[in-house]
């Protein structure tokens, strides 16, 4: 990495670490002053001078009287800071003003001016590390949140006992990084009473540090060395010339690839499949910031498939996007046909875009979304283009790598092809690639392995050169490596077809410099091991924030899965029998509304006149629209999808009271009987025992409510499955039900799956339509269905069979079968009542007649009867009434019936 780019990005990230030290321990002296102090405490030597400057004199008035050389990386960090922060601040940020400044304002959530056109109570964050606490994140009232320059104090120590760790071994930028977002995510970047402060001092220096980067490689390559003159006297030229590109990735193919498995062995293989993809794409990721010599500061977003990031407009940088588009795509035929594909596109950028008008006294457009925008259409183009031409020449010849087959009239029992060596497993023939994949499934279970109150150490991922042959090396099995002879793996450099792609129990990964690279599953002490001996190209940890170790990046995942009875991964068999009543697999898919509509226009203010005709709002549309806002944004709902959720599936769901389905007496635990197969940027797939799963639906939007201050909702549909029924089709239909609650009109839930709703033409033919019929609201759901039918029948009903069950006495008998004909009943209504037909509504009379109680039980049952009867009818007769009782009497049946009953 370049020397001096290296402690450029120090400078840049921790040029504003002087606010912590300042807000801890109030004195004399700028933050800048007491943030170079610290610095030179703990880097005293002359070669850290640079980063010093960068800390000491990264505002104008300190850095116009500080006579440093006109190369120093001062004025790059001191205009990068400008731009990230989206307006010059020279005026009213100035080294020496403190007027403005509280020291206990608490950081802001970004979702308090998030579509600002829906009001709701502001909320802030408690300061605190991200290790502090186990809850959820969530926003508070202002009110409920104390800030003190004791909690800073404590903030301060530890970062700076692992600011002292850093200097124990050659670390990478990454570890600043990770040691930055544990301590500082949490603190406000600015405590300026007269702005906003909802970007944190975090994420504040990351942005900055990414500019900085882009900056520096741009007038680099432009010959330019005097940054004074380009960042500090005359930085209005530089601002508007194209010095960035926004890039897009995206990966077209996921839904396929991950759902494409055998039911033996299913979940295992889900979780690998889903998982893999995950570490691929941070892979390329890396593989393209290597190659361009930047680090993870330039990453804006990743997660689902997709990534964002800003890198430098220069040659270079172009070069290794192409080339990585092309060697990308290259492996991924080899290996996967057709089946994935990474879009690649960039648009260029100027700062004053970026910063969406930086030199302007008000902000009058959203340039910032007419980038994402522009780089979204470029990504949508380039999928419908997806090969070179020497790339669809090869996939055209039949007899190219791409087409070969190895294993002529046999195919994988997973994936289906015949290009590589197949080997026995499970009474099936798999190819190694499927296989691998698997056993990753069930390495990743132990990753996430909990031993009581005791975490257990988790393995780390160790990502190295394919050039193994010969040498002890543990692989996703945990057995030694097993590859085959030099020959039939391929030569160095060069992309090995068919059964060269996958040695055994090995996954492969593209590399964008040369060759290809293999992953593990290791221990901490080798993957530093085989780091100091030059072996590794670099190690990731997941949900495990280990600083000091060069080349380790922490990746957050949703990991959780319940503990099986064995060693391995729970499966399918074992969800279904931990369910209540029958027993049954939930499979639950929801994802983000409108999430694009969100990055473009999120931020921006509706348009609104004056009485006379002056458009008010004009001037304040777009006050909110800025790159580190968007960049806090995405950060927050990845951390959600990507972090939070475990604990919601742990059950730690504070202050949120988890969800219970009425008439469910499971015995109380906090953590559910859930897997995550695979929880990305925006969207989830949860597999578990029935009742669970929908408990844990309602769970999840309940606290992603909380978590975006009621500005965001989630669609989600749940299904019911045998264990046995095909996982591809359990995806399949659950994705249906997702789809179906988002057509009704999204922020819904929809379940079950489709029934067949019966008309009549006008010739009296009966013709059949399917639909979905249990789609509600969340609220609804929750209250409608729940609170008021279910827990109505309840009450109301003793529901059993077995005559020496425990029965209330203040209950009315209803056994399953008449449980079966009071939901044939409403169904008949609701179909009836579309057709005008109400014979049903005096059959529900004459059902409700025969049950009423005599003799001696009249006098103890009647008020119940008659609730419960006056109840039905009642419901009877309005739609959204009817539609919530047989939802509930489904709910019902599901939970009191037996695996032997035939009724389905």
């Amino acid at each position: 990495m370049d020397a001096y780019y290296q402690k450029l990005v120090y400078g840049a990230l921790l040029h504003d670490i002087g606010k912590l030290v300042q807000r801890a321990d109030p004195g004399e002296g700028s933050h800048g002053d007491r943030g170079a102090v610290f610095f030179r405490k703990h880097f005293p030597g002359d070669e850290w001078q640079d980063v010093e400057d960068c800390i000491c004199f990264h505002h104008a008035e300190a850095l116009r009287n500080a006579q440093l050389n006109n190369n120093s990386p001062a004025y790059i960090v001191y205009e990068a800071d400008n731009i990230a922060a989206g307006a010059d601040r020279r005026r009213r940020d100035a080294a020496g003003s403190h007027g403005l400044f509280r020291r206990d304002m608490p950081l802001y959530s970004v979702f308090n001016v998030f579509r600002p056109e829906m009001v709701a109570e502001e909320t802030v964050f408690r300061l605190e590390t991200m290790a502090e606490s186990g809850r959820i994140n969530f926003p508070e009232k202002a009110s409920s949140v104390e800030i003190s320059p004791l909690k800073y104090s404590y903030l301060l120590q530890a970062f700076e006992k692992g600011f002292r760790e850093l200097q124990a071994a050659s670390d990478s930028l990454e570890s600043l990084l990770k040691l930055l977002e544990a301590c500082l995510v949490n603190v406000p970047s600015s405590t300026n009473s007269a702005e906003t402060a909802d970007i944190s001092l975090y994420n504040h220096s990351k942005i900055t540090a990414m500019v900085a980067g882009c900056l520096y490689y741009y007038l680099l390559e432009k010959g330019v060395g005097n940054y004074r003159e380009a960042c500090f006297t005359q930085p209005e030229k530089l601002r508007q010339e194209k010095a960035m590109l926004l890039v897009s990735g995206d990966v077209s193919g996921i839904q396929k690839f991950i759902y494409t498995v055998s039911s033996k062995g299913a979940l295992k293989s889900l979780r690998g499949r889903s998982f893999y993809l995950e570490i691929f794409l941070e892979h390329v990721i890396d593989e393209i910031l290597e190659s361009c010599g930047l680090c993870r500061a330039n990453l804006l977003y990743s997660g689902g498939g997709h990534f964002y990031m800003v890198l430098p407009n220069t040659e270079r940088v172009r070069a290794v996007l192409e080339t990585a588009k092309e060697r990308v795509n290259d492996w991924l035929m080899d290996t996967y046909s057709t089946d994935l594909y990474l879009a690649l596109s960039f648009v260029e950028a100027s700062a004053g875009e970026l910063a969406n008008g930086l030199d302007r006294e008000q902000k009058t457009g959203n340039m910032l979304g007419e980038l994402f925008h522009r780089v979204s259409k470029s990504n949508s183009l380039n999928k419908l283009q997806r090969y070179s031409p020497r790339q669809l020449a090869e996939l055209i010849e039949p007899g190219s790598a791409v087409n070969g087959s190895l294993e002529d009239g046999r195919e994988c029992a997973v994936c289906g092809s015949s290009r590589f060596r197949l080997e026995p497993w499970e009474n099936s023939m798999i190819c190694p690639n499927c296989l691998a994949l698997f056993k990753a499934g069930d390495k990743l279970a132990r990753v996430a392995r909990r031993a009581g109150d005791r975490i257990e150490e988790r393995p780390v991922i160790v990502v190295r050169q394919d050039n193994l042959s010969g040498s002890n090396f543990t692989s996703m099995s945990g057995t030694d490596h097993v590859g085959g002879d030099a020959d039939d793996r391929g030569t160095a450099g060069t992309v090995a077809p068919n059964d060269a792609v996958c040695a055994k129990d090995i996954l492969f990964l593209p590399s964008v410099r040369d060759g290809r690279v293999c992953l593990s599953f290791t221990d901490l002490g080798t993957a530093e091991k085989l780091l100091q001996q030059g072996q590794a190209r670099r190690v990731y940890s997941v949900n495990s924030l280990l600083t000091g170790q060069n080349y380790m990046t922490n990746l957050w995942a949703g990991t959780y899965n319940v503990a099986g009875d064995g060693e391995g991964l729970v499966d399918f068999a074992t969800l279904a029998q931990r369910s209540y009543g029958i027993r049954r697999v939930g499979v639950l898919r929801a994802d983000v509304d409108n999430l694009g509509a969100a990055f473009m226009n999120g931020f921006v203010m509706p348009a609104g006149t004056t009485e006379d005709g002056w458009d008010q709002s004009r001037a304040e549309r777009f006050r909110y629209v800025s790159l580190s806002r968007s960049a806090t944004l995405s950060y927050s709902l990845s951390m959600f999808f990507k972090h939070e959720i475990n604990k919601l599936c742990q059950g730690r769901t504070e202050p949120i009271t988890p969800f219970k389905i009425q008439g469910c007496n499971k015995k109380e635990g906090a953590e559910r009987n859930v897997v995550i197969v695979y929880a990305g940027g925006d969207d989830v797939f949860i597999v578990g025992a029935w009742d669970e799963v929908i408990e844990l639906a309602v769970d999840l939007n309940e606290a992603f409510r909380k978590f975006t201050n009621g500005k965001m909702t989630i669609s989600a549909g749940v299904g019911i499955f045998h264990s046995s029924f095909p996982v591809n089709r359990m995806a399949e239909l659950t994705g249906e039900l997702e789809q179906a609650a988002k057509a009704a009109g999204k922020n819904r839930i929809a379940l079950f799956g489709q029934e067949m709703e019966y008309l009549e033409d006008e010739q009296g033919n009966k013709l059949a339509k399917p639909v979905f019929r249990h789609v509600y609201l969340w609220d609804d759901f929750r209250r409608g269905v729940c609170d008021e039918k279910l827990a109505g029948l309840l009450r109301w009903f003793n529901i059993s069979d077995n005559r020496d069950a425990q029965k209330d006495p203040g209950k009315l008998e209803c056994g399953m079968s008449r449980l079966y004909k009071l939901l044939t009943l409403f169904r008949g209504m609701e179909d009836g009542w579309k057709k005008e037909k109400r014979l049903e509504l005096a059959r529900l009379a004459y059902f409700l007649g025969r049950m009423e109680p005599a003799g001696e039980d009249r006098e103890r049952l009647g008020g119940v009867y008659r609730e419960m009867k006056q109840a039905l009818h009642g419901w009877a007769m309005e739609e959204k009434d009817r539609r919530e009782v047989i939802t509930a009497l489904n709910l019902l049946i599901y939970l009191n019936r037996k695996e032997d009953e035939e009724h389905e």
